[in-house]
């Protein structure tokens, strides 16, 4: 509480409510409202009287917690931290008078719980106002942070309710504190208010002066408004009236009584209508006005020009004349334009070599015309034609017929508003297929603006009286200037804010459902559980706090017990080496030292060590005479000793496993000579001392060591992160040699892990919170995610809008939509009507054909829209003839290239034709164009969608996969004869049978992008329902035709699981002659196992005549007796069986040496691969595989293979997945599982199939000489021979049908061959299987959607790209960085500029790109930086630089947090990379309060967050609420590392560098500091002379990397002291690849690292590499297999690892070659670069 002497009266409300005004009355009656008040903007005009100092802590304390500064928040109450109490109090003090003051700011009301605690006595002035003026004045007003109004108008409303039921609570709880009024009360007679603050307060003020003008208080709203107010947001209406009733004044609103009364009907479907286009007219008049104020300060300019006006008066009025006749030819010459394409192109070249003229004319004039000329060129954008005729008619008059003729596609729109001319030719201008996209948004909207079209129509009339005179002609630019704006600016962005307004408010209700569902069943099942619990959680309690008292007690003992350590050492007597013994031996019993001591017993200690007996003293009673004998005290410098330890703190939280020790010492009369820290195990170790310390220069500028007296060290702290540790610091002067103990300091080390996340204070503003943290992203949908990340926002909407306008005039694709109605819905017919007229792609027509609905408002909903637009075409059938009469109906109507097909009731995306017409346009000799599609239920959510994967001829005979949206070439529908009568239910499916036999599979393309919509409700198909008969009927006889006309010998048939499902999803069912006219060699090789062949080939003799079959059983060496006895057995049946020995001696397994050993022994038309340990189920499989094989162009069949729990083993292969590879599709599902789109159970193409069961021809494996033997003889030889059979032109099968059982590898076990990973990729790089949309996460082989996946990326084109660099260094980050410049020029032809505060060489490698480098130092680290100077200096930077003519900004390394916060500045989107895994909590130590809210709120405001590392990604995961986290691997060239090793040979690298070649090279390479640890390394090189004296005098260590400073001192020190003669240190060098090519063994010590480059290059060398496993290490090498992994800090298991190499040669080696192998499959920067592009190109877009 705040002793307040003076009467204070606090002046809120809601923003825009009248607060300003009154408190400006308030200030004229005598009320101190401050003197630093917030001058006037154009959001007051009068200004804001509000007190700078009250503003600036409210919006600190709103941004401090992730709020807007303006107040745009939802939250009751904002809580304010304690840390601003004395902040607060200072303010009030300063601000407080005498007399009454006060102060005004909206933000109070957000606060109000605060103040009424803090100023008790205080009194409150509450302004209230209509919400629809309010709301209104948001929209008008238009200040820095209401562009969130933007995309979410409704906001505005719902911060009106929220302010307001603030207040009238406050107002109820403390009526006697408060006055509530409505603000015309105030402005009807602003002394009531004094009247009243006199009575209810007893606060004397004076008369209040008039200082307001009606004009910025009453502004008229359409009465439409408020009637949608009312309908669509009743509960603003009934807090407005709550407010009225409970005022202390009241006041009589007759429009709002008025509106009461009103009844009002529903016309919008969504509330997202409601407010949009109120606040784009608002912005419109906004726009207007500042035209109208740039107009008025010309006023006196254009006056001088009316001289020059009247003079040319007469050729204005020549030119209405014509303008006149020019309209006649304008209307006779629409339809001829129209009908000639060539016409329009060449028109628009015409217009621009009229406009070059027309703008050279207007340049001349301007001299002397110069306002008049301005005002024109305003007019120009709706009437260009009437002002360019005006200026220049008599010498251009043919140019402007030219531009009439171009202006004929806007003639509707030139009929309805004269004044579009101006619209046109700004249309024109850009594109003329533009103009028709305005025409088309203008006549969407129309309804909408119906006061806005007499307005127009008044401004018509207006211009054409008022011409000749300056002053009218500025009344005609006022009243025109509403149309102007919205034509420019509004009217073709309108239609799509709303789209995007109402797919939001569908995906938030959508969400809203799902979190009430899953609300309501966690509310029954905590119910439940409740009850349940509470005694467990009363005795839970009790134990818990028994064990919290013994925790502490065990604790305090255990610390007190480490405290002793100071005073022991300092016990010389051997009294007290026994007590420190005695000590050492409890701290074991306690469990806290894990080093050996001695065997003494404790009985040989004297007795009175203890004052009592050992057997009689407890616990307690030790701890106690403990704590006084050896109570820990901290130390700190003393006497000529002068320091501070600024790290660790006694609190630390342990993120990284390290702790970080820093500060400064210095004595005055001795010069410290070296610092040691004391170890766990009491030994002592150097540290680094002697850095630079300016700081403690400026303080102690009379001692000289100051300036040098920083020291730094970091500790590992093993496995154990959380407990006690205790630091000790040790000087040894350098005259006396005396050591002295400098700092103790007890250390509590608390972890981040826990389940549980603490409230993050104030003072801690870098607490990352629980690693576990679940964000509400990651609860969403996958395909809510994707959705969210595809949303076409207006940047992306620009670009796609001008790209279907040069595709119109370039191409002039026209698509016919189809579309049969029958007693649609009003709502699902409009919004298919509207997302039809929203397309992006203006050159369609809708045919529709109404099969005589019942419903009435069918036919009114479409005469209306037939009106509004005339590509909607319509035919109204007399009669009902259900679908395909309707249907037929309509493809009669089209005049179109193409027919795409449209249900009733079903919307498209914004771009479906536009997909479609690009894709034509870029292939167009296509006859079948499909998309995906998903599911939109009633309320307009979206799910369920389809992800398609390429054409699938075999698939397509029974499964309608294509489905939604398809679009067919006209003449090829018109060809098989359109629908046909009597496949009702299945008219599509017939029709995409016949299309398909007359045309080919290289004329049929997939748009992998959601195009459509299917609408889901209670009578559809969509939905799920029970399908009808008649259905099922249809596809049969369809499919059934379609088999006749191919020759195939099958028939349909329904499987179980589609019957169990209700799936329209017919199989194929083959003739069993097929196999007896083809007969098969199934080829088995085996290896001892007789038991699996046995039971493999029993099943063949339960499902398979074997008449049709010949067994070839390969022989890879078998010795069991029972095997051989097996064959001999297998001989002597009806089978015909060979048994072929391999002949294999001692070399390596290679299975596709087994198949093509069997080719010489074949003699029938088809051979099976089978291995021996499947096992076929039923029979008829292999006839179905052979039935699929009689279909033309089919090359191979694969079968459907399950474990043996039942669950699929294979189901088709994916290409592509694990950086390149193969999987099994649907791998582990169960096999009654539906699976993604009934895939599992479809046939269908695929790209591959296993080798365990597949199906061939003798002839085309002899073509392709079998499976790859020598690139693939265990691993992927059937994939490489499947790709094969592809490139020859023929398919591959995957059949259902043939389902066998697999015990995979049972005879062989499993391997991983690295070798042939590697050929497979070189082989098929970058290979993206066609059958797998892109929309599909290729690592899912449930085919789960990639929720991150942009379908956009290719419309980033010509971007201008900012890339801020730390420094220009040799280094990692540096490096990675100009790898991406390089791209993005080489690749796309980017522009690229590059920013740095300091300089390097890798200046000049950027600029021989061609790429800008800007040198502009900024120190963030600098003292006294706050958060307000570096806005400072970021603005005056990117100012300098033109930053926001920039697409994106690229900001490298966590440091450049400020490069996130330019771009912010700028409003230009930014990636921010991180690669740094060190703990943001001391990163941030170094920084000033509000710099680092600015850190923290940088991870929102980046669009997108790239870490090299995922261990490093989850260190900040707390932080990744937006779910803009992404992990892109480093990479390196390794075509330049690999040219590097063949031009270098390694005997004349180590001549260069003296060093032995019989000599084993150990290398340590990178920067020297003490987070490499290449002090450890020097330890390990020590330790390994003891545990491997033979071969240490055949090692050289090297450390390449030193650079100048304490560490490297100290480095040199530590080798003179160990006597490490064969260590050499290289300094920083770019000449790196030599060391890495010299050496045998490279080592990464590191303390801390995310992914090391240097490793990546190590294993590019192909090094034997060992490593510390921190952070992202174990995501490039796996212990064992790529190198040795060992703990951070370990000297010892660094140095066996080291012994392992030497001693196990042929496995280190091997693991070498692991590495080599595995960096070029994961880590080859080609291949990942182009992840970083995409980022580039999605963000740009963002």
């Amino acid at each position: 509480m705040f002793i307040n002497n003076s009467s204070t009266l606090i002046i809120t409300g809601m923003h825009r409510s009248g607060t300003s005004l009154t408190a400006s009355l308030l200030q004229s009656a005598g009320l101190n409202i401050g003197k630093d008040l917030m001058s006037a903007s154009q959001g007051n005009a009068k200004g804001y009287f509000e007190n700078i100092n009250f503003v600036d802590f409210h919006q600190r304390v709103l941004v401090s917690q992730g709020f807007a500064k303006e107040g745009w928040t939802l939250n009751r109450d904002i809580a304010v931290p304690e840390n601003y109490l004395e902040e607060v109090k200072q303010l009030i003090q300063n601000n407080q008078a005498d007399s009454a003051w006060g102060w005004k700011d909206p933000r109070t009301t957000l606060f109000l719980s605060f103040w009424s605690k803090l100023l008790p006595d205080a009194k409150y002035i509450f302004i209230f106002r209509s919400p629809w003026e309010v709301v209104d004045s948001l929209f008008r007003r238009g200040n820095s942070g209401d562009e969130v109004f933007t995309y979410n108008p409704n906001l505005a409303l719902e911060l009106w309710q929220s302010y307001n039921q603030i207040v009238l609570d406050f107002y109820h709880d403390f009526p006697e504190k408060c006055i509530l009024l409505h603000l015309n009360t105030i402005t009807d007679d602003p002394n009531k208010l004094i009247q009243l603050i006199k009575q209810k307060f007893n606060i004397s003020l004076g008369h209040c002066a008039y200082l307001f003008e009606q004009q910025y208080l009453n502004r008229a709203i359409e009465f439409n408004r408020l009637s949608l107010l009312k309908r669509y947001f009743p509960d603003a209406i009934k807090l407005y009236s709550t407010l009225n009733q409970s005022a202390d004044l009241v006041y009589q609103d007759e429009q709002f009584n008025d509106l009461l009364a009103a009844d009002i009907d529903s016309y919008f479907t969504q509330k997202a209508w409601v407010l949009q286009d109120w606040l784009n007219i608002r912005k419109s008049e906004k726009s207007v006005k500042q035209l109208q104020t740039q107009l008025q300060q010309t006023q006196t300019e254009l006056e001088q020009a009316r001289t020059q006006l009247q003079q040319t008066q007469i050729e204005l009025n020549q030119s209405h004349i014509q303008l006149q006749q020019t309209q006649i030819e304008l209307n006779q010459s629409h339809i001829q334009l129209q009908q000639t394409q060539s016409e329009l192109n060449d028109c628009y070249v015409q217009l621009q070599e009229t406009q070059s003229e027309l703008n050279q004319s207007h340049i001349d004039l301007q001299q002397n015309q110069k306002e008049l000329n301005n005002s024109y060129i305003k007019l120009q954008e709706t009437q260009s034609e009437l002002n360019q005729s005006h200026i220049d008619l008599q010498h251009n008059q043919k140019e402007l017929n030219d531009s009439y003729i171009k202006l004929q596609e806007t003639q509707s729109e030139l009929n309805e508003f004269h004044l579009k001319l101006e619209q046109a030719q700004l249309e024109v201008k850009e594109s003329q297929a533009q103009l028709y996209i305005t025409q088309i948004e203008l006549q969407q909207i129309s309804a909408q603006y119906k006061l806005t079209k007499d307005e127009l129509d008044r401004s018509q009339i207006h211009l054409k009286l008022t011409e000749g005179e300056l002053i009218k002609a500025q009344r005609q630019l006022k009243l025109t200037e509403d149309e102007l704006d919205r034509s420019q600016r509004q009217l073709d962005q309108t239609q799509i804010k709303l789209k995007k307004s109402q797919v939001q408010i569908q995906q938030m209700q959508a969400d809203l459902q799902k979190s009430q569902v899953q609300f309501d069943r966690t509310q029954e099942q905590f119910q439940q559980i409740t009850g349940k619990t509470k005694h467990q959680q009363l005795e839970l309690s009790q134990s818990q706090t028994q064990l919290q008292d013994m925790e502490k007690s065990y604790q305090q003992i255990c610390r007190q017990l480490e405290q002793a350590k100071i005073l022991i050492t300092a016990m010389e007597s051997s009294k007290f080496w026994k007590l420190r013994r005695l000590w050492l031996k409890l701290k074991r019993q306690f469990g806290q030292l894990e080093e050996q001591l001695s065997d003494k017993s404790i009985d040989d200690l004297p007795e009175q060590c203890f004052l009592l007996p050992l057997n009689t003293i407890s616990v307690n009673d030790e701890k106690n005479r403990l704590d006084k004998l050896f109570q820990f005290k901290e130390v700190i410098p003393t006497g000529d000793l002068v320091g501070h330890l600024d790290l660790p703190t006694q609190k630390e939280k342990s993120q990284t496993g390290l702790l970080l020790v820093s500060g400064w010492v210095f004595s005055k009369n001795d010069r410290i000579q070296t610092l040691l820290i004391e170890k766990e195990d009491f030994s002592k170790e150097q540290i680094t001392y002697g850095l630079l310390r300016p700081d403690v220069a400026s303080q102690y500028p009379e001692i000289a060591e100051a300036s040098m007296s920083g020291f730094q060290w970091q500790i590992t702290l093993g496995d154990d992160l959380t407990r006690v540790r205790e630091i000790r610091i040790w000087a040894i002067l350098e005259k006396t040699q005396q050591q002295i103990c400098c700092f103790a300091r007890q250390i509590t080390i608390e972890s981040n892990d826990d389940q549980t996340t603490p409230q993050a204070k104030d003072k801690d503003l870098f607490f990352l919170g629980n690693p576990h943290t679940v964000h509400a992203w990651q609860k969403q949908d996958l395909y809510q995610r994707w959705r969210s990340n595809n949303l076409l926002t207006p940047k992306l909407l620009l670009v796609m809008k001008n790209e279907a306008t040069q595709l119109q005039l370039n191409a002039g694709i026209k698509i016919s939509l189809i579309v049969p109605v029958y007693n649609t819905p009003s709502q699902f017919l409009e919004e298919m009507l509207h997302s039809v007229l929203a397309q992006t792609y203006p050159n369609w027509e809708l045919c529709i054909a109404d099969d005589a609905s019942q419903e009435s408002h069918v036919k009114k909903i479409l005469e209306e829209y037939m009106a509004v637009d005339s590509r909607i075409k319509v035919c109204f059938r007399e009669e009902n003839g259900h679908i395909v009469k309707a249907t037929n109906s309509a493809l009669a109507l089209a005049t179109g290239d193409y027919i795409a097909l449209l249900d009733h009731d079903d919307t498209l995306s914004l771009d479906a034709l536009q997909q479609v017409a690009e894709c034509i346009a870029s292939h167009p000799e296509l006859d079948w164009i499909y998309t995906d599609e998903d599911k939109i239920d009633e309320n307009g959510n979206h799910y369920d969608p389809q992800m398609k994967g390429q054409w699938s001829p075999e698939m397509a005979i029974t499964h309608n996969y294509t489905h939604h949206l398809a679009v067919f070439r006209r003449t090829l529908i018109e060809q098989v004869g359109g629908l046909r009568e009597g496949y009702e239910g299945a008219q599509d499916l017939d029709l995409f049978l016949r299309i398909g036999e007359q045309t080919t599979a290289e004329k049929i393309a997939h748009i992998p992008k959601v195009c459509y919509h299917w609408r889901s409700h209670q009578n559809s198909t969509a939905s799920g329902g029970q399908q009808k008969q008649y259905v099922f009927d249809s596809a049969y006889h369809s499919i059934t035709e379609a088999l006749e006309r191919r020759g195939l010998k099958a028939k349909p048939f329904l499987p179980a699981i589609a019957k169990q499902y209700d799936m329209c999803l017919y199989q194929l069912q083959w003739d069993t002659s097929l196999l007896t006219e083809r007969l098969v060699t199934i080829i088995i090789p085996t290896k001892d196992r007789a038991d699996l062949l046995k039971r493999c080939i029993t099943s063949l003799e339960k499902t398979i005549n074997p008449r049709s079959v010949k067994l070839l059983i390969i022989d890879d060496g078998s010795t069991e007796v029972a095997t051989k006895d097996y064959f001999k057995q297998l001989q002597q049946q009806l089978w015909s069986c060979q048994i072929v020995p391999s002949n294999r001696q001692n070399d390596t397994f290679n299975y596709a040496r087994l198949m093509n050993l069997a080719m010489k022994y074949v003699d029938t038309p088809y051979i099976l691969h089978l291995n021996n340990d499947v096992e076929a189920i039923h029979p008829g499989w292999l006839e179905d595989m052979v039935g699929w094989m009689s279909v033309a162009g089919v090359g191979v069949v694969g079968a459907k293979l399950l474990y043996p729990d039942q669950t699929i083993q294979h189901g088709g292969v994916v290409i592509g997945s694990h950086d390149g590879l193969a999987d099994h599709l649907f791998h582990q599902l169960p096999q009654e599982s539906v699976g993604y789109l009934a895939l599992p159970h479809a046939a269908r193409n695929v790209s591959a199939v296993t080798g365990a069961c597949l199906l061939t021809t003798t002839e085309l494996y002899q073509q392709f000489l079998g499976f790859d033997e020598e690139r693939f003889g265990v691993q992927y030889n059937d994939v490489d021979y499947c790709l094969k059979v592809i490139q020859s032109g023929r398919r591959v099968v995957f059949t259902p049908q043939a389902t066998l059982i697999h015990q995979t590898s049972a005879s062989r076990g499993q391997d991983y061959n690295f070798e042939e990973h590697l050929n497979f990729i070189k082989l098929y790089p970058d290979y993206r299987d066609p059958f797998f949309s892109p929309n599909l996460e290729i690592d899912s082989m449930q085919m789960a959607i990639n929720p991150e996946q942009f379908c956009y990326a290719e419309r980033a084109k010509n971007l201008k790209i900012l890339l801020i660099s730390h420094n220009l260094n040799l280094e990692g980050a540096p490096l990675m960085l100009n790898e991406i410049a390089q791209y993005c020029v080489s690749q796309e032809g980017y522009q690229i500029h590059v920013l740095s505060p300091k300089d390097g060489v890798l200046r000049q490698r950027l600029e021989d790109l061609g790429v800008k480098v800007i040198i502009h130092p900024i120190d963030i680290y600098s003292p006294g930086k706050t958060l307000y100077t570096l806005k400072q200096e970021l603005e005056e930077l990117g100012n300098e630089i033109q930053l926001k003519d920039y697409d994106l900004v690229v900001s490298n390394t966590l440091g450049l947090f400020w490069g996130v916060e330019l771009a912010n500045l700028f409003k230009v989107p930014s990636i921010w990379y991180i690669h740094e895994s060190t703990s943001i909590h001391l990163f941030g130590q170094c920084f000033e309060k509000s710099i680092q809210s600015l850190i923290l709120s940088c991870f929102t405001t980046a669009a997108q967050i790239v870490f090299v590392a995922e261990a490093t990604r989850r260190l900040y995961h707390s932080l990744d609420i937006k779910g803009n986290f992404r992990v892109i691997h480093g990479g390196i060239n390794l075509e330049k590392i690999e040219e590097f090793r063949q031009t270098h040979q390694k005997s004349e690298l180590r001549r260069k560098y003296n060093i032995a070649n019989d000599h084993t090279v150990i290398s340590i390479i990178g920067t020297t500091c003490e987070r490499k640890g290449q002090h450890i390394f020097l330890d390990a090189i020590k330790e390994l002379n003891s545990i491997n004296p033979e071969d240490f005098s055949k090692i050289t260590a090297l450390i390449v990397g030193g650079r100048k400073g304490k560490y490297l001192e100290l480095l040199n020190r530590r080798i003179e002291k160990l006597n490490l003669n064969n260590v050499i240190i290289f300094e920083e060098t770019s000449e790196i690849y030599d060391f890495f090519h010299l050496s045998d063994i490279f080592v990464c010590a590191s303390l801390e690292e995310s992914f090391p480059r240097v490793i990546l290059e190590a294993m590019a060398f192909e090094l034997k590499i060992i490593s510390t496993d921190v952070f992202g290490i174990p995501e490039m090498i796996n212990n064992g297999v790529e190198g040795y992994l060992i703990k951070a800090g370990n000297y010892q298991a660094l140095a066996q690892a080291i012994n392992n190499c030497l001693k196990n040669p042929e496995h280190s080696a091997k693991m070498a070659r692991n590495g080599h192998l595995t960096i070029q499959r994961k880590f080859d920067a080609q291949r990942l670069l182009k992840k970083h592009l995409e980022t580039i190109k999605k963000v740009s877009l963002s």
